[in-house]
């Protein structure tokens, strides 16, 4: 593109005229977005949520797809955010950094207007420190001294060591494979302590082992399926777009146990909670699996 020809006047006409457009365009955008969203369209398109359509799909870096994943939540809850970006009284990235004060209704639409990103920050930082912050129960570590003079209420141990990046990388995943069964404690601890329990557990059941006409799977079983999917949700959509998310994984049984579907290799699948939910109402319709799953 040759701009060279333009005069000052015309060059600087222009940019501040493919600004308002392209302000415009991020609203539609957003907007877009969160019907995208309300129809649950990712999923069938073969991604496992928003968050990875946009990096993915749409080819936003990470930062871009946080803001404008904030401002489909802040514009659902406050549309009159709209008009502000595109009057330019705010930008995605303070709209990104209100979003959570607004939501939680500890700033107004009117406190934010016109302010940068650090005077947003600055502003709602007060009230977010004002509230009530979890108590941590006095703990000893098992070491020469305890961490306070309090009576202990629970005894824990300080453990610290080094492991090679094989070891790290088995532990990642690990913590992938465990993901859907830690929910959101996916720390170290609960890690460690989940593995030690898959352990120390009994001997799996013979009859599982010999029946394919059980929906218990076998930890054999569980293990060969996650190597054969490599430890990522299997779905593809039909434009041949493949989910990649390998964590909080379900096996699912491709033709439903409840359809005669049996426990075995070739009718099992690793999928990610999303996906597992589509294929069921796929099978059993969206009514019954949303009866099911509030019941």
């Amino acid at each position: 593109m040759d701009l060279t020809a333009l005069s000052n006047h015309e060059l600087i006409s222009e940019i501040k005229g493919l600004r308002g457009t392209e302000r415009e365009v991020t609203v539609k955008i957003i907007y877009h977005l969160m019907e995208i969203e309300r129809r649950g369209l990712v999923l069938s398109l073969g991604y496992s949520g928003l968050f990875d359509y946009c990096m993915r799909g749409l080819g936003y870096s990470e930062g871009s797809t946080c803001r404008r994943l904030s401002a489909v939540k802040a514009f659902a809850i406050n549309p009159e955010l709209s008009a502000l970006y595109l009057e330019g009284k705010l930008s995605l990235a303070a709209i990104s950094a209100a979003q959570a004060a607004l939501r939680d209704k500890v700033a107004k639409v009117e406190d934010i207007s016109g302010k940068s990103v650090n005077e947003i920050k600055a502003l709602v930082a007060p009230v977010v420190e004002s509230k009530p912050k979890e108590v941590i129960k006095p703990v000893i570590v098992k070491s020469s001294t305890p961490l306070f003079n309090d009576t202990p209420k629970e005894e824990r141990y300080e453990i610290r060591f080094s492991i090679s990046k094989e070891t790290f990388q088995k532990l990642s995943q690990a913590k992938d494979k465990l993901s859907n069964s830690l929910k959101r404690e996916l720390s170290v601890e609960a890690l460690v302590s989940k593995l030690i329990d898959n352990y120390l557990s009994p001997k799996e059941r013979a009859v599982a082992a010999l029946s394919t006409k059980i929906r218990y799977i076998p930890r054999a079983l569980r293990r060969a399926v996650y190597k054969r999917d490599n430890g990522h949700c299997s779905f593809v959509s039909p434009s041949g777009q493949c989910c990649t998310e390998s964590r909080y994984l379900h096996i699912d049984h491709i033709l439903p146990f409840a359809k005669g579907g049996k426990t075995e290799l070739s009718n099992l699948r690793l999928l990610c909670s999303g996906h597992n939910k589509l294929c069921a109402e796929r099978h059993f319709g969206r009514d019954y699996i949303k009866h099911k799953t509030n019941s």
